[in-house]
C-alpha cells in the first residue's frame, strides 16, 4: 500500500518581517539557526498577497473564503445549534475609547485587565438597558461578546484589531443600518460611565470599559466550507478553533514544540499550526527586545526547525510550508533540500 501523503504549514507572522531582520542582521549574522535558514534557503517560494488572520487562516487551511468573523469565533469558544448557526452574528466586543482633541482612539479590553466579572457585570447592563430593542448579547469571553439575530444587517464594519490603537473617526460603522449602530456605540458609553464597575476602575486608577466596538457581521453558508475531515488545525485562536470546528478538523492548542505533536502531524494529510506573539514568552513581537527575538529564533530552531528539517530529508513528511511574515512563503520538500547549488542565502535576502 502506498504512503498516504503527510504535510504541514508553520505560520508566525511578523517572526521574520524585514524590519525586525534589517535591526537585528549583525546579531543573526553570529546566531547559530542552520536548519532554518537552510530550509528558507532551498525552498520554492511566492509572494503571497497580504491577508489579516481570518483570511490568511482560510487560506492556509484550503477554504476559498473566509467565513465571516463574529460566527466563526462564537463557534470557538461556544457549541452553537443548529438554529444557532443559522442566524446572523455581530461582535459587539468592550472597548476603552480614550479621548484625544477631535476624536476617540480605541484600545482593546485584552489590552486593559478586564476580568471576567467586570465583564458580565457590564454584559448585563447592556441587555436589561437595551432589552426594549430586543437585543440580548451572548457572552463569549471576557472580551468578546457576540450578537445573533435572524436576519441580516445591512452594514460595513472594520475588524478590531485593524483600528486597535487608532483614531476611529472613520471606522465607524457604515450602510443604511450604520446610524442606528453609532447611536448603539454612543448611548453605550454614557451606560458604562455611569457603572459600578467603572466607578472602581477609576478609584484603583485603572482604564476603564467605557464602549463598544461593532465588527465582524456575518452569517455562515456551511455548504461553502471544505470538509477537512483528514486534517488537524493546532492553534490558540478562537476563530481557527471554530474555522476546524466547521469543516470537520480536528483541533488543539499550539504544542510547545514538534515532537509534542510529531505523531498527530504524521498521521494526518495536512497539519496548519499556527504561533501568534505570545505562544511561547508572552511577550509580543513588536514589544520584544532584540535579545529576546533571538531567542525566541533560537528556541524555534531547536524545538521546531531541526526536527522539521529531519523530518523532510527522512521523506515522512511530503512537504512543509513557513509563513513567517518575510513576504514570501516557502515550500520545502525532500527534493528540494538535495539542490546543492543552492548556498545559504543572506537574512536580508530572504525576508525581503
Amino acid at each position: 500500500m502506498a504512503k498516504s501523503e503527510n504535510h504541514l504549514t508553520l505560520c508566525f507572522p511578523g517572526l521574520l518581517a524585514s524590519q525586525r531582520v534589517q535591526e537585528g542582521l549583525a546579531q543573526l549574522k553570529k546566531t547559530e539557526l542552520v536548519k532554518l535558514q537552510t530550509l528558507l534557503s532551498k525552498a520554492d517560494y511566492h509572494f503571497p498577497k497580504k491577508r489579516c488572520h481570518e483570511d490568511l487562516t482560510a487560506y492556509l487551511f484550503h477554504q476559498q473564503k473566509a467565513p465571516s468573523s463574529a460566527i466563526t469565533r462564537a463557534n470557538g469558544l461556544c457549541d452553537l445549534s443548529d438554529d444557532e448557526l443559522s442566524e446572523y452574528w455581530i461582535s459587539i466586543d468592550p472597548v476603552q475609547m480614550i479621548p484625544d482633541r477631535d476624536t476617540l482612539i480605541l484600545i482593546p479590553s485584552a489590552d486593559i485587565g478586564i476580568t471576567e466579572e467586570e465583564s458580565k457585570a457590564l454584559l448585563e447592563n447592556f441587555n436589561q438597558h437595551f432589552s426594549q430593542d430586543g437585543l440580548k448579547l451572548i457572552f463569549g469571553d471576557a472580551h468578546q461578546w457576540f450578537l445573533s439575530i435572524k436576519q441580516p444587517v445591512a452594514i460595513e464594519t472594520t475588524p478590531l484589531y485593524q483600528v486597535a490603537y487608532q483614531s476611529v473617526n472613520n471606522h465607524y460603522p457604515e450602510g443604511p443600518a450604520g446610524n442606528y449602530w453609532r447611536q448603539l456605540m454612543n448611548e453605550t458609553q454614557m451606560l458604562f460611565y455611569n457603572h459600578e464597575v467603572n466607578h472602581q476602575r477609576r478609584l484603583l486608577n485603572l482604564p476603564e470599559i467605557n464602549s463598544v466596538w461593532v465588527w465582524g457581521e456575518g452569517g455562515i453558508d456551511l455548504d461553502k466550507i471544505n470538509q477537512r475531515n483528514n486534517a488537524v488545525l493546532l492553534s490558540n485562536s478562537d476563530y481557527s478553533k471554530g474555522l476546524a470546528k466547521f469543516s470537520g478538523a480536528e483541533f488543539a492548542a499550539t504544542p510547545k514544540s514538534f515532537k509534542a505533536c510529531r505523531n498527530q502531524i504524521l498521521s494526518s494529510h495536512h497539519t496548519l499550526i499556527e504561533f501568534n506573539d505570545q505562544t511561547f514568552s508572552g511577550v509580543s513581537l513588536e514589544q520584544m527586545t532584540l535579545e529576546q527575538w533571538l531567542d525566541l529564533l533560537c528556541f524555534l530552531e531547536k524545538n521546531w526547525f531541526e526536527p522539521v528539517f529531519e523530518s523532510v530529508k527522512n521523506k515522512e513528511l511530503d512537504s512543509v510550508l513557513l509563513e513567517l511574515g518575510a513576504n514570501k512563503q516557502f515550500l520545502i520538500t525532500s527534493k528540494t533540500l538535495k539542490r546543492f547549488w543552492r548556498w545559504k542565502k543572506s537574512w536580508l535576502a530572504i525576508s525581503n
